[in-house]
């Protein structure tokens, strides 16, 4: 019984971990190209720099900074961010369609395979997590695929902060059905 558990256990975790998504913030693919609001990206900065590292919407890029606005439990936060703190980075362009039902079901295909289930098992997992990892990165860039002066491209306004709209006066993106 103990182990018909811990089974089940692991079954309802590989099944939850495979609908996880980056964030409620970004469009699903097949509505991204109606997506009026930025990217959701995530920074790395230096050590020595002031903030943690950085992740949110991209509102803007200029010479020297970027913008971004954080939601975290109903609570907004703006970070302005030198070019030059950035180590790393990533930007989600959409929340790719994790195939969640195929996955639940693929899980239960090695209880098929009686004794070889000890072999099959592992070799399921070790698949289905190597397609997610594909589907993540075919929904993002990073900063080993393009330069960090490129990412105003998939900033709220592409072109810089507007001269007329104060940073702090920007409302964050809707979350996301």
């Amino acid at each position: 019984m103990g182990n018909l558990k811990s089974f089940g256990l692991l079954f309802f975790a590989i099944f939850w971990l495979s609908s996880c998504s980056v964030s409620d913030m970004l469009p699903k693919s097949d509505q991204f190209h109606k997506h009026l609001y930025g990217d959701y990206i995530e920074l790395d900065l230096s050590r020595s720099s002031e903030l943690n590292d950085v992740e949110g919407e991209l509102i803007a890029v200029d010479d020297s900074n970027i913008y971004i606005i954080e939601v975290w439990r109903e609570e907004i936060n703006y970070f302005e961010v030198k070019k030059s703190e950035v180590e790393d980075f990533r930007v989600y362009h959409f929340n790719p369609s994790y195939p969640s039902l195929s996955n639940g079901i693929l899980s239960l295909i090695p209880l098929s395979h009686g004794f070889f289930m000890v072999l099959t098992f592992p070799v399921n997992l070790i698949t289905m997590g190597v397609i997610h990892g594909h589907l993540k990165d075919r929904a993002s860039s990073s900063s080993k695929e393009i330069e960090l002066s490129d990412i105003y491209q998939y900033a709220r306004y592409p072109a810089g902060l507007p001269t007329n709209i104060d940073f702090h006066d920007i409302k964050p993106m809707p979350v996301m059905d």
